[in-house]
């Protein structure tokens, strides 16, 4: 018994003295924290469950993909976002496990990818077919008209008409085309991203089916 310890009473059995040293519990051994009542335990972050990730965005993306035909800018913002929303959703009920927002980026940016590959693909398939091509040129032409109709300053409309007699060119019409693609990529990746976060705040931290 230690010197500072407390004298045992008189007749106090060996068994039930304190050791000589201390007893430490194993690490795995000391209690662990429960959590409060009605609020499931939550876990680290955990990475994307890559599987499971690329198959949701494989069904959301090309679905999205093919609805991306529509042209309206507007509508076409609402909708990638909302693919991001609906990527997460599905994911979240299938791994059974919260989902972090950084987590819900990367899942809806990948959706975003498989969007945009397959809008690609439609526009290239477009492309080779002539009535395709003239109703690229039908749409590009409205927009300028538009554009112009916006701006009255004559120099501006002036460098607008030749920006469309350009684009009518071979070179031109073929690099506006890339361009074009390029900006419908980095677009559809960051507002999915964006989804799947919202949608990771949204439903990521609730128990599947609530």
């Amino acid at each position: 018994m230690d010197a500072g310890s407390p004298p045992l009473p008189p007749g106090t059995p060996e068994d039930v003295q304190p050791p000589a040293e201390p007893v430490v519990k194993p690490q795995n051994q000391l209690p662990q924290p429960f959590p409060a009542p009605g609020f499931p335990a939550r876990p680290l972050p955990a990475k994307l469950v890559w599987p499971t990730a690329i198959r949701v965005s494989l069904i959301v993306g090309v679905v999205t993909g093919l609805v991306t035909i529509v042209p309206s800018i507007t509508f076409l913002t609402l909708l990638m976002v909302a693919a991001g929303v609906v990527s997460v959703r599905i994911y979240r009920a299938r791994i059974l496990r919260f989902v972090s927002r950084a987590e819900g980026f990367r899942l809806g940016a990948l959706t975003g990818v498989v969007s945009s590959l397959l809008k690609t693909v439609i526009s290239v398939l477009q492309l080779l077919v002539p009535e395709g091509r003239a109703e690229m040129m039908k749409q590009l032409d409205a927009q300028l008209s538009a554009a112009m109709a916006r701006n009255a300053d004559p120099a501006a409309q002036e460098m607008i008409k030749r920006m469309a007699d350009w684009f009518r060119t071979p070179d031109g019409f073929a690099t506006m085309f890339m361009v074009g693609l390029v900006v419908v990529f980095v677009f559809s990746v960051l507002l999915s991203g964006l989804g799947g976060a919202i949608g990771a705040s949204v439903f990521g931290h609730k128990e599947p089916g609530a």
